[in-house]
């Protein structure tokens, strides 16, 4: 037998036996030997001896450096997953703004086209502005709109039109706080106020609208420009409009800034404004769409059955 790992006898006295016996045995039989026999014992004395430091070190630096490269990949995928929420979150944030405009805006009643405050019963809308700056509001605050709204009749039954009085301000924004719309839709009666409360916008660095009039110089339609901004995880909050970052205002240029904007600009039909006066004092019933009439429609007792 070859001799075994655990065996005393070595490679050349096993040689010799084999030669002794077997003369006539090839010495290019006995080469194959050698390395079957050499390489099982290279094989078993590598698979019972451990790392030495210098291996182990080595080892360990490869690990460190596959674990760092895999963590800064998966910081990297959830900082961004973050900044698409935020962007889809602001995008939500722009269309609800624009809902809230137009369907307030659109069911409104009696409205004029000259400026704030409002005259007796009729509706009045700021004068055409531009708040691309915080210092542009005159102030934290400034009111756009106070009108009366059509809500079409209360339950099923038929009635005459309900009426409720509708206002809308809006808050400048600061270097840490966002400009904010703010829409109080007369639900809840009493004093008219901006409070979160009721219907708001938020995430808006700039707001800007002009106003459309008619023939008879009353309110006919609306031009609607408003810019919202979502940052990214590592980027410091920031809410200055861009005209102030490049003025300089102070809060207005943090280190690591990194954020996007974008511009949600539409236009709103006062299409239930009625447009003049007749000469007797009654009301014209043309409206922006001519004799084209808008209402909130009320199901019938029967549908509800």
């Amino acid at each position: 037998m070859p001799p075994s790992a655990n065996s005393g006898d070595d490679y050349g006295n096993w040689l010799e036996l084999l030669t002794t016996h077997w003369p006539g045995l090839k010495s290019m039989d006995i080469a194959f030997v050698k390395p079957r026999w050499v390489s099982s014992n290279m094989v078993m004395e590598l698979s019972s001896r451990g790392l030495t430091l210098h291996e182990f070190i080595i080892s360990l630096s490869i690990s460190a450096v596959g674990f760092i490269v895999l963590s800064s990949l998966a910081m990297l995928g959830f900082n961004e997953f973050i900044f698409i929420k935020a962007k889809l979150e602001t995008q939500g944030e722009a269309y609800r703004f624009q809902y809230l405009m137009t369907s307030l805006f659109t069911q409104g009643v009696n409205v004029g086209g000259g400026n704030l405050p409002p005259a007796g019963t009729e509706g009045r809308v700021r004068n055409d502005f531009n708040f691309s700056t915080m210092g542009s509001v005159g102030g934290n605050w400034a009111l756009i709109a106070v009108f009366n709204r059509e809500v079409g009749g209360l339950g099923n039954v038929p009635s005459p039109p309900q009426y409720r009085r509708t206002a809308v301000w809006y808050r400048a924004p600061s270097p840490l706080t966002s400009g904010v719309v703010f829409f109080d839709t007369g639900g809840g009666g009493g004093a008219m106020t901006a409070t979160y409360d009721d219907a708001y916008s938020s995430r808006i660095t700039e707001f800007e609208m002009a106003k459309e009039l008619g023939g008879t110089g009353r309110l006919s339609g609306l031009r609607v420009r408003a810019v919202f901004r979502y940052q990214r995880p590592s980027s410091p909050l920031m809410w200055c409009p861009t005209a102030d970052r490049v003025a300089g205002v102070a809060g207005c240029n943090p280190p690591l800034l990194n954020y996007q904007e974008f511009t949600k600009s539409f236009r709103i039909v006062m299409r239930n404004n009625t447009q003049g006066v007749a000469p007797n004092g009654g009301v014209i019933e043309e409206r922006p769409l001519g004799l084209l009439y808008f209402f909130h429609m009320l199901n019938p007792a029967r549908w509800n059955l």
